[in-house]
């Protein structure tokens, strides 16, 4: 199983990368651990994920395809 992850702002410069494939990832929450782990800088910001391009708030299962993408918080005026 592949997925897709997409990554923005401060985000793409802690992971060094704006687009990245896993494989053997099965869950949004397994994935943010991953990530954590694996890049210690994103676990220093706060961030949003989104699967297929919806905004999520708890851990959703990932299927071969999905896409996944860390959003930073940000402000505007």
């Amino acid at each position: 199983m592949t997925i897709n992850a997409l990554f923005f702002g401060v985000l793409s410069d802690a992971v060094g990368v704006r687009e990245k494939k896993f494989s053997s990832i099965h869950s949004s929450k397994e994935f943010v651990e991953h990530i954590k782990n694996e890049f210690p800088e994103v676990a220093k910001n706060s961030f949003q994920v989104a699967v297929n391009e919806t905004l999520i708030h708890s851990s959703t299962p990932l299927k071969d395809g999905d896409t996944i993408a860390l959003l930073p918080n940000y402000a505007g005026g």
